[in-house]
């Protein structure tokens, strides 16, 4: 299953957006709310027949009042429902919506400046959204009997897709409220399968290594530990929860409190195995990447590539192709074009990688594929030492057209 790209997912927020937004329209308009008042005039008291029912029929949405005009009375008075003015509401939000066009039109054709294979990372947003495998970290207050013996607990994992063979890291945190404070804590984590199925039991021992146990902070008194999931452990979706057991100083006795992280457990079906030279190819930063390969398929990568010196994110960046048994290669290009946005020639770190081989027909999902460092240095060159030629999108014609099509909508 191909995955999109950044300018295709744009594209089609827009078009969704703009065709969403008319079709509620055209519904909304054919509805019927808001009430009115509707007088009829009366022969008076002695006209006892009429051609015309004034009472509405039982499914219509009116209110009518079951009582006879009183003797004397120059009308009745029935109260029905009114459509309010859905032209001029129709109006209101396509302006709105023609409003919104420029901004989205101009991040779409900011997109259109660099390859889809190569982004500049523009914001705290794009590089969560670009960072899959980020912690899991849950939190919870836990109330006591007595007001102020309040505790907070979390639970982070270093990460959320873990392969067979890997370490998952754990730590909980027992957070008192800042008039109370902890007389005694104990903290166990235990793996769980999908169906609840203890795997493992792992308690949190005072280490003064730092590598498990409890310890202070200044978040409060942390617990952590390593655990290693049993051999034959099923792959799929796994659970660690965190059982604390604890005493306060304002509390009344010992309380307990538990908490849930979710993680998934697969088998890579290719691993990463290096990182190659990278090297400079026209206007592109070419970076070769080698892989193991244990299921042959469609393979898609996508990385990040972050300054050496500062660490700040710079560009994210994806590639996509076959990959045979034993093993191959992909390449990450980063164009001339986006490095200059983002103002650095290097060195480079390489992380956040994504690696999934696509479902084929009669699969159900794709795959996970591993890389096993956490970063991977790339060399940088001068932009002397690029061509420095603009990116140009072979579809921009075509693109241009679409969006002045969603401008006349």
């Amino acid at each position: 299953m191909r995955k999109p790209s950044y300018t295709m997912l744009l594209a089609t927020t827009m078009t969704v957006t703009v065709l969403a937004t008319y079709f509620w329209l055209d519904q909304w308009r054919g509805s019927t709310t808001g009430p009115v008042e509707l007088t009829a005039d009366s022969a008076g008291p002695s006209s006892g027949s009429s051609n015309i029912e004034s009472r509405p029929p039982a499914s219509s949405n009116v209110a009518s009042n079951d009582q006879p005009a009183p003797a004397g009375s120059a009308e009745a008075k029935v109260t029905v429902d009114v459509e309010p003015d859905y032209e001029a509401m129709h109006d209101e939000l396509a302006q709105q919506l023609a409003e919104s066009l420029p901004a989205l039109s101009a991040q779409y054709a900011e997109a259109n400046r660099y390859p889809p294979g190569s982004q500049p990372i523009r914001s705290a947003a794009d590089l969560a959204q670009y960072q899959p495998n980020r912690s899991t970290d849950v939190s919870a207050p836990f109330p006591g009997d007595v007001p102020g013996d309040e505790v907070g607990l979390s639970l982070q994992l270093d990460r959320y897709q873990y392969f067979q063979g890997d370490r998952i890291a754990v730590a909980a945190t027992l957070n008192p409220s800042s008039a109370n404070s902890l007389t005694a804590a104990e903290v166990v984590f235990v793996l769980k399968d999908i169906d609840g199925n203890v795997l493992l039991t792992q308690p949190a021992q005072p280490d003064v290594s730092g590598d498990g146990g409890l310890s202070s902070s200044d978040r409060g008194t942390l617990a952590s530990a390593v655990i290693v999931p049993p051999p034959g452990t099923a792959t799929g979706e796994l659970f660690v929860e965190a059982l604390a057991r604890f005493s306060t100083s304002a509390g009344t006795g010992e309380r307990s409190a538990s908490l849930i992280a979710p993680l998934r457990y697969d088998a890579a079906v290719a691993e990463l195995s290096a990182v190659l030279p990278s090297h400079v190819e026209g206007p592109e930063l070419v970076v070769p990447l080698q892989f193991v390969v244990r299921q042959p398929g469609y393979y898609f990568v996508e990385a990040n590539l972050y300054s050496r010196q500062s660490n700040a994110p710079l560009l994210h960046l994806q590639s996509e192709g076959r990959l045979e048994l034993p093993g191959g290669l992909q390449s990450l290009r980063a164009h001339i074009a986006a490095l200059k946005a983002g103002g650095d020639e290097g060195p480079y770190l390489l992380k956040d990688f994504k690696i999934e081989r696509a479902a084929e027909a009669g699969e159900t999902a794709d795959l996970p594929g591993s890389a096993p460092q956490q970063q991977y240095a790339v060399e940088g060159f001068s932009f002397s030492s690029y061509t420095d030629t603009p990116y140009e999108d072979p579809l921009a014609e075509e693109r241009a057209e679409f969006l002045e099509k969603l401008g006349t909508l």
